[in-house]
């Protein structure tokens, strides 16, 4: 905002005509062309009564600059400062006495260094309260005192900008302030409407079903080439359009690297996460009757990984709106108990439903910031990879089938109705009123949930809303939803949002414990390794106490803790870090490795090899050739580790293939090293939960034996120059010392399916009687999800397992080896497989 000279006349006239004085705009001139402006805004509400304790002001410090240079936060340090000294100039008022508190301190070197990281959009807040010192004072009283006051108040005020820093002071006048025991809204009428319906309002949110628009900020104008939407969100929800699913990951700009809304690459469009969501806040509180439905999928391809607490939630509690009300403080935060009705998040004003998934980082292994959900604790989804309508509309048994979150509560149930490359004439025909109203009725039959979100590209085309609204009118309250009721929505004032450890609070408000770079010193950082979360070991660490057998599940079924671990089977993803995700020119997979270990994934086969990364020959997950894809081992075993961690009653295995035939021999304890530098928040490196087998001819420990000591991962290597007979790093182990796979090579899913007994010929490690371990490959040679379709159908699975046990001699398979783990019923057959172990 441009700055005013305090003598201009036309800014004394518009201060005096202004209905309260409350916020500072400084701008500050660093050299000729830096500023930063500063704005104090003091909003009113004229018929509210401000309490004995204040009302709370919003104070902005937004930085003009992308990226500040060491001069420029010095700089900024003196306004901040000079800040402070605004503040006590406003004490001096004998009838408003002003506190405050400062949420980024830039008098050190942490709050410097984190300016200096800060995009434009980012903008520093911080709370100031106005006290009055007579009680029950109006808002309008206070804002005529403030009135009378202001030629004073600014008098101080310039007196305390006689330096270079500032240029300028400008005064600002808005409306409506909240006051701390004012409820944000008043309750609604019984006869009003509630997102577009009046018998809405008392319909739980997890019975509803939104319309969301998939990718919902790639229109054409944003996304050209390759848009997901004809029009722009904001045209969807004027439409009625209330569910906003969209991908948030950090894009270049020529100011610098800012959290963005795109999908896969930054190339092909993106929008600033910024502007939109300041839209979207402003979008509800002109709509106070709408409630927004929010997963958001983190994608990390971008120009750096995105944080939950460090990055998205600064963002949030940044965003106000023109009444002063942020939009972290319109998240609704569940508790575990009941979803609120529409009319009890409405009359508290906490309308948006946020969720994010496809992140190492979930509620369990982070501190998450009040109203942020992991999506697939909550909800269940259908499939999404659809290369044709006939793919959808011809197998409703997959296009129905849940392929993510089937562990969680699935209190929310999205149904995806779009194909893998965006279609308008496809998706007019996918959203024709009668195809799509028996699609949802179909999806609802098969799975025993109601639909919550029908999820689709180009909304506008076909008959999208008809069928939502047909379908929400029919919805009736049920008798534990009373109108008016408050159960489980907290209509008190909104707790000051959750921060980065690296920010300095100005309270005793608690802060999660800052993450430590530092590792340990017996371990060299290798430059080529990239260094997310790291805390160093400081001792050995101790065996967990045993769990209580009488209530404990290992791998997700109780008989399997006294089993045997090599008695087990794992459903195991082949060339497990090789999926569409990760942008592998040829995938494995749809889905990335974690969010199958999320669905009962515990095998996972991966390759490693040396690639060039950037001009750099590094340890990569790779297969075959380098330029068909690499994964980061250091990301992905990170991945591994924190999922352990959030889940402590699991085991996985891990057969490693080595490819020295690539970059050159990889050497073990590299791959080591990386396991060492992969440390949770615990203290717990990857390589601790390795374990060590004595040797062949020693049994294998049970389930429940390798959770005791948290000992949880078996991993394996093997094709490889180097082999443990010369030397292993502890907790390494020859895969085909211990173990026999089948044949592997078949050019298409007939080759199996036509001959299982060849399949089940077993061509690689030992014979039945001397290996402890048996791997079933069921793919093609060349990935194929409609091959794996048909191999992964539940009932050859079974059939296939009991074919290979017969052909090896009763020897029965440890691990089903598969592409396309989350089509057909790959996990099932392995759980119904496990549950049957030790029956008498």
């Amino acid at each position: 905002m441009p700055s005013t000279p305090l003598n201009n006349p036309q800014q004394k006239q518009q201060k005096r005509k202004g209905r309260i004085l409350a916020l500072l705009l400084f701008l500050m001139v660093v050299g000729c062309a830096i500023a930063f402006p500063v704005l104090f805004v003091l909003n009113k509400e004229e018929e509210s009564v401000v309490a004995e304790e204040g009302v709370d002001v919003i104070v902005t410090l937004e930085p003009t600059t992308a990226v500040m240079t060491t001069a420029q936060t010095q700089s900024y340090e003196s306004a901040v400062l000079k800040f402070y000294a605004l503040n006590l100039a406003a004490v001096r008022l004998k009838d408003v006495s002003m506190t405050s508190q400062l949420l980024v301190d830039v008098r050190n070197e942490s709050g410097r260094r984190q300016l200096q990281q800060q995009q434009q959009d980012r903008a520093l807040r911080t709370t100031v309260r106005i006290v009055p010192t007579q009680a029950n004072v109006t808002s309008l009283q206070l804002a005529n005192l403030m009135d009378t006051k202001g030629d004073e108040l600014l008098s101080l005020l310039q007196k305390e900008t006689t330096d270079n820093y500032f240029d300028a002071l400008t005064v600002v006048y808005a409306t409506a302030v909240t006051t701390a025991s004012t409820p944000t809204t008043a309750p609604l009428s019984q006869d009003t409407t509630c997102n577009g319906l009046s018998n809405l309002c008392d319909i739980s949110v997890s019975d509803i079903l939104f319309a969301t628009m998939h990718n919902a900020h790639a229109d054409r104008s944003v996304s050209p080439l390759f848009p997901n939407q004809n029009q722009n969100w904001q045209a969807g929800l004027e439409a009625g359009i209330r569910g906003l699913n969209m991908d948030l990951g950090f894009c270049s700009t020529q100011n610098g690297t800012v959290l963005a809304f795109m999908h896969t690459t930054c190339v092909i469009g993106f929008s600033e996460a910024y502007s939109l969501l300041k839209e979207l806040h402003q979008w509800l509180t002109d709509h106070p009757n709408e409630v927004i439905l929010m997963p958001l999928q983190i994608e990390n391809s971008g120009a750096q990984p995105v944080r939950i607490v460090e990055d998205v939630a600064p963002l949030f509690e940044r965003i106000v709106d023109t009444n002063g009300k942020s939009m972290a403080e319109r998240l609704y935060a569940y508790e575990g108990e009941t979803w609120p009705t529409l009319r009890e998040m409405i009359d508290v004003d906490q309308r948006i439903l946020l969720f994010f998934y496809n992140t190492d980082e979930t509620c369990e292994s982070i501190q998450c910031p009040r109203g942020f959900h992991d999506w697939f604790a909550y909800a269940a989804e259908t499939e999404f990879v659809f290369d044709s309508v006939d793919a959808i509309q011809q197998d409703a048994a997959r296009a129905c089938g849940i392929t993510r979150g089937g562990s969680g509560t699935r209190d929310f149930y999205g149904v995806n109705v779009f194909l893998e490359i965006p279609n308008p004439d496809a998706s007019a025909i996918l959203h024709q009123a009668d195809f799509l109203s028996s699609h949802l009725e179909e999806c609802s039959q098969q799975s025993g949930l109601s639909p919550n979100l029908v999820i689709v590209d180009f909304w506008d085309e076909g008959d999208l809303m008809q069928v939502v609204n047909d379908r929400n009118a029919q919805l009736r309250p049920s008798s534990a939803a009373g109108v008016n009721s408050t159960s489980n929505v907290d209509a008190s004032p909104v707790a000051a949002p959750s921060l980065s450890p690296s920010v300095l609070l100005l309270t005793d408000a608690p802060v999660p414990p800052p993450r430590v770079e530092s590792l340990s010193p017996s371990i060299a950082v290798r430059d080529e390794v990239a260094a997310p979360t790291r805390v160093p070991v400081a001792s050995p660490i101790a065996a967990s106490p045993p769990i209580n057998n009488s209530t404990r599940t290992c791998n997700g079924l109780s008989n399997l803790c006294d089993m045997s671990v090599n008695a087990t089977l794992f459903a195991t993803m082949h060339n497990a870090h090789a999926d569409r995700e990760s942008k592998f020119f040829i995938p494995n997979h749809d889905l990335n490795l974690l969010a199958g270990l999320q669905a009962g994934i515990r095998g996972l086969s991966i390759d490693i090899g040396l690639c060039q990364v950037d001009g750099v020959l590094k340890l990569s997950l790779v297969h075959g050739v380098c330029f068909v894809g690499t994964s980061d081992p250091f990301v992905v075993f990170a991945g591994i580790n924190n999922f352990l961690q959030q889940n402590p009653n699991e085991v996985i295995i891990i057969p490693t293939q080595i490819a020295d035939d690539l970059g050159g021999t990889v050497q073990l304890t590299e791959i080591y090293s990386i396991m060492e530098q992969v440390v949770n928040d615990a203290g717990i490196s990857m390589a601790d939960r390795l374990y060590a087998h004595p040797g062949p001819t020693t049994p294998w420990p049970t389930l429940g034996e390798l959770i005791d000591l948290d000992k949880r991962i078996l991993f394996f290597i093997y094709n490889g120059q180097q082999t443990c007979e010369s030397g292993c790093p502890v907790g390494f182990h020859d895969w085909f010392a211990y173990a026999m796979e089948t044949r592997f090579e078949f050019d298409d899913a007939a080759a199996i399916l036509s001959n299982p007994e060849d399949a089940c010929v077993v061509t690689r490690g030992g014979t039945s009687s001397t290996r402890s371990f048996f791997g079933v490959n069921v793919f093609t040679r060349v990935a194929n999800s409609e091959a794996s379709t048909e191999l992964n159908d539940a009932a050859f699975l079974r059939q296939h397992i009991e074919t290979c046990s017969t052909v090896n001699g009763g020897k029965d398979p440890n691990l089903l080896l598969v592409d396309f783990w989350n089509v057909g019923g790959v996990i099932q057959v392995a759980q119904e497989y496990n549950a049957q172990l030790g029956a008498a």
